[in-house]
């Protein structure tokens, strides 16, 4: 989840006979050149971890739920979700090898395995895997609409080049800075939107391929259930 970096091109006005200094003028760069910088400043990093704090519209049921956790990642496909505990309870981590994502859920007291060949990340983090894959999947144009819009950011709306349930709209929150993405949003066929917020960014730091592994027998009072 290659193209190279955009040139930021600056337009020198021609100097007029008054002999005035020459100004100039930036071209505000487009979609893809936007979604270019972004996928070629991930392209070197190995691995990211981040803090998240993530929003769940639902627009069925009218509810809003706010959940915050930390991310792990390294290319090519390895990710894992843990959602921080609220009061007491144990709140589920999401864990994917490459070959098995385990859902761990101990209000539930089940560990849910999904066998998959699927070596993408989601695509809402696939800008991170240096695949260069969106571009392929998805439409991409600048939008200003709120309320993904934000101050000083630029935000990119992606939409699926083929119908799929799972993804209707996907918004990459950009620093125009940095090139790096500070918040995703998907919003799905249903409506439901659920957006990550990150901060804490860490592109630099090692992740053991332990942290992706999980034993089942590490929580034996556990039921697992094989989802296919």
């Amino acid at each position: 989840m290659r193209v190279a970096l955009l040139a930021m091109i600056a337009t020198l006005v021609p100097v007029v006979a008054h002999a005035q200094p020459a100004a100039k003028t930036t071209q505000p760069p487009t979609a893809m050149a936007v979604l270019a910088n972004v996928e070629a400043m991930y392209k070197t990093p190995k691995h990211l971890s981040a803090r998240f704090e993530q929003t769940v519209v639902d627009p069925t049921f009218g509810r809003t739920t706010v959940k915050t956790g930390t991310l792990q990642a390294s290319k090519p496909d390895k990710f894992r979700f843990n959602y921080a505990p609220t009061g007491r309870k144990q709140e589920r981590r999401f864990l994917y090898d490459g070959k098995t994502l385990w859902v761990v859920e101990p209000m539930n007291l089940q560990i849910l395995k999904h066998a998959t060949q699927s070596t993408d990340l989601p695509a809402s983090f696939a800008f991170f895997s240096g695949a260069g894959t969106l571009t392929s999947q998805f439409r991409v144009a600048i939008t200003t609409a709120k309320p993904y819009a934000i101050a000083g950011a630029t935000v990119l709306r992606l939409t699926p080049k083929q119908p799929s349930a799972q993804y209707s709209e996907l918004y990459l929150v950009v620093d125009p800075s940095t090139w790096q993405v500070t918040r995703t949003t998907v919003i799905n066929s249903s409506g439901l939107a659920s957006t990550f917020a990150f901060t804490k960014l860490d592109l630099t730091s090692a992740i053991a391929p332990s942290v992706y592994q999980f034993d089942p027998a590490s929580e034996p009072a556990f039921k697992v259930v094989e989802v296919k």
